[in-house]
């Protein structure tokens, strides 16, 4: 999937062009669907230079704002490239536009999502600022910011660029920061902890991850505060309102958790197993607070209490879809293994997730019982249905 996109500062409004190669792999249908955000207005859709007929729909996608659901008529000559051009304003969580950054993703379904869709991006973004792309490349030639995602393990599109009028840089051989002035503190805060949380979970897992990661720490807003996200070399966070002492008041496990996330992945993030992703990122980090920050984990044990609340801590409650407790119930299930076994135990569930190649909670609890922790496989099956 090609996209060109243009930023207009006037109206705040992405201006996108859409090209898809239909001809690979729809020889046998005569329509084609895909899902994009309801804030934007499709202008047009092409095929050979031919305007397309469209049906749309609403529909619900989980993390994304409103969605259409579009389905495009198709001609019996299927050969070419199927062009779709809309513009419309970002909605959605980790929007931004702004001066000094402009920020859509998957959050904001901004580009064709699902159904027959692609999830390989080819992007050219043009600007008329001192932006820089997080992780693309400007062409000289043609004055725009390129940027690849290929089999992108979440089918995320994401973009970042920040007005280096506004963001600094500080980087080292394994992490490098975009930041603005006033954040400088946290900075040094994250990097000093940061290099602690890789070294551990390097010796924890066995092994390095040997990327450099990039970080961008976003404005301060009060909808998404607190938060983060993780793609393949890339942690995105949020800004605290303000800032405090952070040696003495804070502790790293959700960036932590966030790095974690460069071993626990590859489970199905739109299942029920995305429970695994989630617990085993999780409770990488609280190993990382008792082990290295020497702090307690009861208080974050006490957060997914609250978001479970009274239910079971069924995993595949949904049956395959994913249950918006995903983040909690694997994480109490762990604390109750913890609390029966030790330790040990924890650390013997974490690294069996990185051992196994097709990562599922069938593969994983079949690693379990074929290195001695059958007892501890027994009591995750306990909580299947």
């Amino acid at each position: 999937m090609k996209l060109s996109v243009e930023c207009d500062f006037v109206s705040e409004e992405i201006i996108v062009v859409c090209e898809i190669d239909i001809s690979k792999y729809l020889k046998e249908k005569n329509n084609f669907c895909f899902a994009l955000a309801k804030s934007f207005n499709i202008e047009k859709i092409l095929l050979n230079d031919k305007n397309l007929e469209f049906n749309k729909e609403d529909y619900k996608m989980e993390f994304l704002p409103e969605m259409i659901k579009y389905t495009v008529t198709l001609p019996k000559d299927k050969e070419g490239n199927l062009i779709i051009k809309y513009r419309g304003k970002l909605s959605g969580y980790y929007r931004y536009f702004e001066e000094k950054i402009i920020h859509f993703s998957l959050y904001n379904g901004w580009y064709p999502i699902g159904f027959d869709a692609d999830t390989n991006f080819d992007v050219r973004i043009k600007t008329y600022k001192n932006y820089e792309l997080v992780k693309g490349e400007f062409d000289e030639r043609e004055k725009i910011w390129k940027i690849n995602y290929t089999d992108p393990v979440v089918d995320d599109c994401n973009i970042i660029l920040l007005n280096r009028d506004f963001y600094k840089i500080k980087e080292s051989e394994y992490l490098k920061i975009y930041y603005e002035e006033f954040q400088r503190p946290y900075v040094e805060y994250i990097f000093k902890n940061h290099n602690l949380a890789r070294k551990y979970l390097e010796d924890l897992y066995g092994r390095k991850t040997c990327n450099k990661e990039d970080m961008v720490i976003l404005p301060y807003n009060e909808i998404w505060e607190d938060s983060a996200y993780k793609r393949k070399d890339l942690v995105v966070i949020t800004s605290d309102k303000d800032y405090v002492d952070f040696e003495s008041s804070s502790s790293f496990k959700g960036l932590a958790h966030e790095l974690a996330h460069s071993y626990a992945k590859g489970a199905n993030v739109n299942s029920w197993e995305d429970w695994l992703n989630e617990t085993i990122a999780e409770w990488s980090a609280y190993l990382f607070v008792l082990n290295c920050e020497k702090r307690d984990i009861e208080e974050f044990i006490e957060l997914h209490r609250d978001e479970v609340g009274n239910k079971k801590l069924i995993l595949n409650e949904l049956g395959k879809k994913r249950p918006e407790e995903v983040h909690s119930v694997g994480t109490l299930i762990f604390y109750e293994i913890y609390k029966n076994y030790g330790v040990e135990a924890i650390k013997d569930l974490l690294v069996a997730f990185d051992r196994i190649d097709v990562k599922n909670t069938k593969n994983y609890l079949e690693y379990l019982d074929n290195h001695n922790n059958k007892k501890i496989s027994d009591e995750i099956r306990k909580h299947i249905i």
